[in-house]
C-alpha cells in the first residue's frame, strides 16, 4: 500500500476513508477495502479503481449515515456538556469572543444595509436594465429638441422622457393654503410609461396629456386637500394658473435619484414657454430619458448615437453654435456615478460606498481574527484535554467536529446579540447617516440571506483553522504541552492586520475631517454672516416687470427702517446655490465660433457691496448710469475665458450676450468668490442687472432675532400678500452643502473607533493569556531583582513590534488611497504629519493600556505565591 500512498491520483481518496471514516462506518464497505482497492489498481487500473471506490460508496451510504445518525445524537449533547464546561471556566475568553463577534456583526449589518440601500438607488423601475439619460459630456441636462430627434432616427428606442424644473417652481395654493414648491417637474406624458412611478388615482395614459393637468403625490395630495378625494379639483400656481388634478401618484421612494411633489403636463410649459422647446438645439435645461429596446447591442447603439450626432452638428451649424456631444448614462448608475453640472439633486459617491464596504468587512473580519487569536492562543490550556482523548481512541474528525461545534454555538450567541444591537441602534445610525432605513428590511428575505451567510461564513472561518490547529497535536506533543511555531506566527501576522486596518480607517477619518475643516475656515470672498434670506416672492400681482421692480424697491425700503436690520440686497441666486442659469457669450471683436457658457446672476445694485465682493477693476452698478441695465459685471474666471489679457483690458469692452444684437458693455470685474462648496472649482459668472426672480438677503443685529423676524414678516405680508415667507440664514445653508462630507467623516469617525475597540477586546485577552503563560516566567524574573518597569518593557516589546509593522504597511496604502480621495476636491488640505503621528500615537496609547492592565497586574503579583507549587 506504500506505492498507493505515494500516487498523487490515488492519494488523496485513501486518505479520506482512512482517516475520516470511523471504524463503523468503513463497514459499510464490502471487504477490506484497501486490499480490494490495491487489487483493483493492480489488475485493472488507476481509473476504474477509482470509479470502483466511488459507486462502491454510493452504494453503501445507508450502512454509512446510520451509524453517524446514532452518532450524532449523542456525541451532541457530549460537545455541548463540553463547551458549556468550557465557557463556564473561561468566562473573560467567552465574554470577549461573543461581545467582539456581536459588535462586529451588528457594525457589519448596519453598514451594508446602508450600501445596499444606496447600491438599490431606482432599482424599483421595471424597465431599469433599459432606461438611459441622454446627457451632454459636461452637463446632465439635454437640448429640449434631442428627445423627439432621436425617438424618430431609431427604432430601437421605444419611448422618451423629457423633464424640466426651471419654469415650474413657485407657489402653489388651494384657497388658503399655499405652499413654495421647490420640487415639481412639467414632463410628457410617456413618464409613467417609462418609469414605474405608481398611479394610484387617474389614467397613465392621459393623465398629463392636456394642458394644464398636474399630478400630485400622495402626500402633497394630503397637504393641499386633506381627506378629500382631489382628482378632478383645481390647484393654482402663483395665484394665476389653474391646473386640474388629474392623477395622485405615489410619493417618490427615499432611493430615487430624483424626487417630485406634482408632475405638471408638458403642454403646460409649451403654453407657458412656446413651441420653440421642442425645437431648439440653444439651451439645455432640460433632462431626456430614453427606453430602450431590450436585448440590443448598447455599446453599438452608443456608436450610432455618436456618428448621428456628429452629423447634425453639421447640420445646425448654420443658425446655432451648440455642441452636441451626448451621452447615454445608465439609470442605475447615476446616483453612484454622476457628479455633472445641472444634475436634478445631489448624487451619492461610488468611491465613498467602496470604502464604507471595506470598513464593515474590515470589522467583521477583525472580530473573526479575535476568535481565532484567543482560540489558538489558549491552545496550551486545552492541550492535555486534546492529547488524552487521542489516547483513549479519539479521531481527528471528532476532535474537529467538538471545536466547530463550540465555534457555531458561540457565533449563534454572538448572532442573536448583534440583532439585538442593530434593533436598539438602527435610530441613531439613521440619524447619523441621514436615512431611513426601517425594520421593514427585516422581513426581506435577502437580508437574512446576507445575514444567515455572514454567520455561516463566521462560523467557518472562526472555527476551522483552530479546530485544525488544535487537533492536529500528536499526543504525546498535547500532553506535554508543545505547541507549533507556526500558530505564533499566524497569529502575528492576525495582529499586524487588525492594527493596519484600524490605523488606515483612523488615517482616513483624520483626512475626512481635516478636509472639512479646511473648506469651512477657507476665506469665501464674500461676507454671509449674520444673514438672513427670504425665498423669492411667487405670486405675482403685477402687470408688468417694472411694476414688479417697484415693489422689490419698497420693500427694500421697508426693510432698512427697521432698526435692527444692517443692509438688504436682492439677487436671483445667493451664495451655496447652484447657478443653473448658463448664457453664451463673447467679444465683439471674436468670431461666433468663440462663444463660451457663461453663469448668470442677476442681482440689484447693492448686492456686490452687501456681500464685500472685492472689485480688481471698474465699478458696481448704480442708479446714477440709467446705461447700467445694458452693463455687465464679470468675475476674474469669465475674464481669463472670454481671452481679456487682464482685468482693466476688459473694462468698457463690449460682449455678444445671448446672442442678442445689442452688445453689452462690461463695467466691472470682481475677484473670484466661492458661489458654491469647495469641491468645485471656480465657475465663470456674469452679473446683469436683470431680477426675474428676487432671493432677498438681509443683514441683521442678531441680539433681538425673534423680534427681528417678526419686523420682517409683517413687512413681507404688506409688500407681497399671498406669497409664503420663507426664510433661512446664508452661512448654515452654505454649510449644508458639505453634509454629505460631514456624515461620511462621522460614520468613518465612528466605525474607526469601533474596529480599534474590537482590536483591543483581542488583545486584552492575547495579553491576559500570555501573562498567565509566562506568570512563572515574572517570578522568576522578579527573585532575580527585575524591576516592574523593566518586566513591562519586556513583555510589550513583542507586541510594540508588532503594532510598528502594521504602521509599516497601513500609512502607505492609506496615503495612495486618500491622496487620490482628496483628488476630487478642487481646493483641499494637505497631508500633513498627523496622517501618520496620530495613528500611531493612539493606537499604540490604546494598546499600551490594553496590554499594561494585564501585565503590570501579574508584575506586581508576589513571586512566591507564583513559584510555591515548583
Amino acid at each position: 500500500m506504500n506505492r498507493l500512498k505515494q500516487g498523487k491520483i490515488t492519494k488523496l481518496p485513501y486518505w479520506l476513508i482512512r482517516n475520516f471514516y470511523d471504524s463503523d462506518v468503513r463497514e459499510g464497505f464490502a471487504g477490506d477495502i484497501e486490499e480490494e482497492f490495491e487489487e483493483r489498481i493492480r489488475t485493472r487500473g488507476i481509473r476504474n479503481a477509482i470509479i470502483w471506490i466511488s459507486f462502491h460508496a454510493i452504494g453503501a451510504l445507508p450502512n454509512i449515515l446510520k451509524p453517524i445518525g446514532l452518532w450524532s445524537i449523542a456525541m451532541f449533547s457530549n460537545y455541548m456538556k463540553i463547551a458549556l464546561r468550557q465557557i463556564r471556566k473561561h468566562k473573560l475568553y467567552a465574554i470577549l469572543n461573543v461581545s467582539g463577534l456581536a459588535l462586529g456583526m451588528a457594525v457589519c449589518v448596519l453598514l451594508l444595509q446602508y450600501v445596499v440601500y444606496e447600491i438599490g438607488f431606482d432599482r424599483f423601475h421595471d424597465n431599469l436594465e433599459d432606461i438611459y439619460r441622454l446627457r451632454l459630456t459636461d452637463f446632465a441636462g439635454s437640448h429640449g429638441a434631442a428627445g423627439q430627434t432621436v425617438k424618430d432616427a431609431f427604432p430601437e428606442v421605444k419611448a422618451y422622457v423629457k423633464l424640466n424644473k426651471s419654469n415650474s417652481e413657485g407657489v402653489y395654493s388651494n384657497g388658503d393654503i399655499r405652499f413654495n414648491e421647490k420640487e415639481v417637474f412639467f414632463t410628457t406624458a410617456s413618464f409613467f410609461n417609462v418609469f414605474s412611478f405608481r398611479l394610484i388615482e387617474g389614467n397613465p395614459e392621459d393623465a398629463l396629456s392636456e394642458v394644464n393637468c398636474v399630478v400630485l403625490t400622495e402626500s402633497t395630495a394630503k397637504r393641499y386637500f386633506g381627506d378629500e378625494n382631489p382628482l378632478g379639483k383645481s390647484i393654482t400656481f402663483k395665484g394665476v394658473h389653474e391646473y386640474k388634478v388629474t392623477g395622485i401618484v405615489r410619493d417618490a421612494p427615499p432611493n430615487s435619484h430624483f424626487h417630485f411633489t406634482m408632475l405638471v403636463s408638458w403642454p403646460t410649459l409649451m403654453r407657458i414657454r412656446g413651441d420653440w422647446i421642442e425645437s431648439t438645439w440653444v439651451s439645455c435645461p432640460f433632462y431626456t430619458y430614453l427606453l430602450i429596446e431590450h436585448g440590443i447591442d448598447i455599446e453599438n447603439f452608443r456608436t450610432k448615437l455618436k456618428e448621428f450626432f456628429k452629423q447634425k452638428e453639421k447640420e445646425i451649424i448654420k443658425t446655432d453654435r451648440e455642441t452636441l456631444d451626448y451621452h447615454l448614462q445608465p439609470l442605475k448608475s447615476i446616483h453612484l456615478h454622476s457628479n455633472l453640472d445641472f444634475e436634478i439633486e445631489k448624487n451619492g459617491d461610488s468611491r465613498t460606498i467602496h470604502f464604507l464596504t471595506v470598513i464593515a468587512l474590515l470589522i467583521l473580519i477583525i472580530a473573526w481574527i479575535n476568535y481565532v487569536n484567543l482560540t489558538t492562543a489558549r491552545a496550551v490550556d486545552r492541550a492535555k484535554e486534546i492529547g488524552i482523548r487521542k489516547v483513549v481512541g479519539a479521531f481527528r474528525i471528532q476532535l474537529i467536529r467538538q471545536f466547530l461545534l463550540e465555534s457555531l454555538f458561540l457565533n449563534m450567541a454572538a448572532a442573536v446579540l448583534s440583532l439585538v444591537i442593530v434593533y436598539v441602534s438602527m435610530p441613531h445610525f439613521n440619524r447619523l447617516a441621514g436615512t431611513s432605513l426601517s425594520f421593514s428590511l427585516w422581513v426581506d428575505a435577502r437580508f437574512w440571506m446576507i445575514y444567515l451567510s455572514l454567520f455561516t461564513s463566521g462560523v467557518f472561518l472562526s472555527g476551522f483553522y483552530p479546530s485544525f490547529i488544535l487537533s492536529s497535536f500528536t499526543s504525546a506533543a498535547a500532553i506535554k504541552q508543545k505547541s507549533l511555531s507556526k500558530k505564533g506566527v499566524l497569529r502575528k501576522g492576525l495582529v499586524i492586520f487588525q492594527f493596519a486596518a484600524s490605523a488606515i480607517l483612523i488615517a482616513g477619518t483624520l483626512t475626512v475631517y481635516k478636509q472639512i475643516l479646511f473648506m469651512k475656515s477657507q476665506e469665501l470672498g464674500v461676507d454671509i454672516r449674520q444673514t438672513l434670506v427670504i425665498q423669492s416672492p411667487d405670486v405675482r400681482m403685477d402687470r408688468s416687470y417694472n411694476e414688479f421692480l417697484i415693489r422689490l424697491v419698497t420693500f427694500k425700503t421697508e426693510l432698512k427702517r427697521i432698526p435692527t436690520v444692517h443692509d438688504a440686497a436682492a439677487s436671483t441666486f445667493i451664495p451655496g446655490e447652484d447657478v443653473w442659469v448658463h448664457h453664451v457669450a463673447r467679444r465683439t471683436d471674436r468670431p461666433r465660433q468663440d462663444e463660451k457658457e457663461l453663469r448668470a446672476v442677476g442681482v440689484d445694485n447693492d448686492f456686490l457691496d452687501f456681500l464685500e465682493v472685492e472689485i480688481l477693476a471698474g465699478r458696481d452698478f448704480s442708479d446714477n448710469f440709467r446705461a447700467d441695465f445694458r452693463s455687465v459685471i464679470l468675475n476674474e474666471e469669465a475674464v481669463r475665458l472670454l481671452g481679456f489679457e487682464s482685468s482693466e483690458d476688459a473694462i468698457n469692452k463690449q460682449l455678444i450676450y445671448r446672442r442678442h444684437p445689442s452688445p453689452l458693455r462690461i463695467i466691472g470685474v470682481i475677484k473670484n468668490y466661492h458661489q458654491e462648496s469647495l469641491k468645485y472649482d471656480f465657475k465663470p459668472m456674469i452679473f446683469t442687472r436683470s431680477l426675474w426672480k428676487a432671493n432677498f438677503s438681509i443683514k441683521l443685529n442678531t441680539t433681538d432675532l425673534s423680534e427681528t423676524i417678526k419686523s420682517i414678516r409683517d413687512t413681507w405680508y404688506r409688500v407681497f400678500p399671498g406669497s409664503p415667507f420663507d426664510y433661512f440664514f446664508l452661512d448654515a445653508y452654505f454649510d449644508s452643502q458639505y453634509r454629505t462630507d460631514i456624515r461620511f467623516g462621522k460614520i468613518s469617525g465612528m466605525f474607526a473607533f469601533l474596529t480599534i475597540f474590537i482590536g483591543c477586546l483581542g488583545i486584552f485577552g492575547l495579553s491576559s493569556h500570555d501573562t498567565v503563560v509566562r506568570t512563572k516566567e515574572i517570578g522568576i524574573r522578579k527573585i532575580f531583582g527585575a524591576s516592574l518597569l523593566r518586566i513591562l518593557t519586556s513583555l510589550l516589546s513583542d507586541m510594540m513590534r508588532l503594532i510598528y509593522l502594521s504602521f509599516f504597511i497601513a500609512l502607505p496604502v492609506a496615503f495612495f488611497y486618500f491622496r487620490g480621495w482628496l483628488g476630487r476636491y478642487a481646493f483641499r488640505t494637505n497631508i500633513g504629519w498627523w496622517f501618520a503621528g496620530i495613528p500611531i500615537l493612539l493606537i499604540s496609547s490604546v494598546a499600551l493600556l490594553a496590554v499594561g492592565f494585564n501585565t503590570i497586574k501579574t508584575a506586581r503579583a508576589n513571586p512566591v505565591e507564583t513559584l510555591r507549587y515548583e
